[in-house]
């Protein structure tokens, strides 16, 4: 199942640094459940990307990595990335907002910011799709970007049957692996439409990763 924060590299899964007087954001879009590839935007996605300090914006792109240049100081930062892909034939996963709150307390130096990674796993059919009308079960991963990121400490889940619109708790039960849950899927009796995910994941050091991916995948 796609989703746009899936993958093992540092552009993949955002990335981002505070030197003096910028800072660096970016992940790749739409990639697929194969970490190998590295999909693009294309020329008919609809991409923006914001950095807020507190709530004031200081720099905005059109595409999924920007440098934004200006005098950084130390504060709390958003930056929040929204995609939709406009292209004729893309059912799943065709929009997503992505927010990461993270914070900066030294400039002037080279420095990476971590925020966890996060990543479904699910069990579903060609057709990008799970049997409806029963309880289903589907993985959850937040974990670090990098090794030495200070640890994820908390992960909540939701689900929305009518692409956002309401929304109910999703049910996440920690696994053997660090970093991993097992999520139920609140029991609908829908045989048909679409399910939206969102998570919020956030590590030791306060940062956190705020994303809703509409329509991830399709009931049958």
């Amino acid at each position: 199942m796609a989703n746009p924060t899936r993958g093992d590299t540092w552009l993949s899964q955002g990335y981002s640094t505070a030197v003096g007087d910028y800072v660096s954001v970016g992940a790749i879009p739409f990639p697929d459940s194969e970490p190998s590839h590295q999909p693009v935007a294309n020329w008919n996605d609809d991409i923006s990307l914001i950095l807020y300090r507190g709530d004031t914006e200081v720099g905005r792109t059109d595409y999924y990595y920007r440098t934004f240049y200006f005098d950084v100081e130390p504060g709390t930062y958003r930056a929040v990335m929204r995609i939709d892909r406009t292209a004729p034939g893309w059912e799943f996963s065709r929009s997503s907002t992505t927010e990461w709150t993270f914070t900066i307390t030294e400039t002037g130096v080279s420095r990476t910011i971590s925020a966890p990674r996060l990543s479904y796993d699910v069990g579903v059919d060609l057709r990008n799709r799970v049997e409806g009308g029963r309880q289903q079960r589907f993985t959850v991963r937040a974990t670090p970007q990098r090794n030495g990121d200070p640890a994820v400490t908390a992960v909540r889940t939701w689900a929305s049957y009518d692409d956002g619109a309401t929304w109910t708790p999703v049910r996440l039960t920690s696994t053997e692996t660090p970093g991993e849950f097992t999520a139920r899927l609140p029991h609908t009796r829908r045989t048909a439409g679409y399910v939206t995910l969102r998570t919020v994941a956030a590590d030791a050091s306060g940062n956190q990763l705020d994303q809703t991916v509409t329509r991830a995948f399709g009931l049958r």
